[in-house]
């Protein structure tokens, strides 16, 4: 048995020192963390934070507005908010410029998406041909165009789209005449979801919470169109 210098035994199961002082709100939040590996969550915490202020609450007040019978008097103040249910989205679906706007963006997307992936193909397979030098200038070239800043572009297309010897312009008049100013507002069975939607909402008389319904509606479209697409790329392995 071990003794003390009096001679009495010693008891060992005692502490040596003074118990450890109790753990701070900051460092359990730091164990906490740590354990559970959020630090990259929390790293993306101010980014979501500003995706959902920018998005969501404009999500929300077109959802409120779709719920209504919203135009100019409401707008102005003039004349009292007047909820009326899924009418807007009723008369959207048995809107025959509807169908038809869905119909042809449709067309539309058909030719758009694999022309464009051809042309990135082509494009990535000009570069891989070219050297380092000529590969550097073209790769700048549609980096600028792709950076051009929006007025900047809408200068080079009104130039591109002016009447009075444009491009565009001078193209069209060599194209067959049932091609030709496709989408005018005033061509109402040539409109594409987009531009169905414009009309919808700021031609006179205004219907901005019918052009709301239209919104949602074909962000429902968008999300059918995208979880399709998430789905089939995990499925052939592109996203693991």
């Amino acid at each position: 048995m071990v003794r003390t210098a009096a001679g009495q035994p010693a008891n060992l199961g005692s502490p040596a020192g003074p118990p450890p002082a109790p753990l701070g709100f900051r460092q359990r939040g730091a164990i906490f963390v740590r354990r559970h590996r959020l630090v990259p969550y929390l790293l993306l915490l101010p980014s979501a934070a500003v995706i959902a202020a920018l998005v969501l609450w404009p999500t929300i007040q077109i959802a409120e507005l779709s719920f209504q019978n919203y135009g100019l008097p409401q707008l102005v103040g003039t004349s009292p908010t007047q909820w009326i249910g899924v009418s807007n989205y009723s008369q959207i679906l048995h809107d025959p410029e509807f169908w038809l706007s869905l119909r042809l963006s449709v067309l539309s997307a058909a030719v758009m998406v694999p022309l464009t992936l051809s042309v990135g193909t082509l494009v990535g397979l000009l570069l891989s041909r070219l050297g380092r030098k000529m590969a550097a200038f073209v790769s700048s070239v549609s980096v600028l165009a792709w950076a051009t800043p929006a007025v900047s572009a809408s200068v080079i297309f009104v130039w591109l789209a002016t009447p009075d010897g444009g491009v565009v312009d001078w193209f069209l008049t060599k194209v067959p005449s049932w091609l030709i100013i496709i989408g005018e507002l005033g061509q109402r069975d040539e409109y594409n979801l987009g531009i169905y939607e414009y009309a919808t909402a700021f031609t006179l008389p205004p219907a901005y919470g019918l052009a709301s319904a239209l919104a949602f509606i074909l962000t429902i479209i968008l999300l059918i169109v995208t979880v399709g697409y998430v789905r089939a790329s995990v499925r052939e392995g592109a996203l693991r």
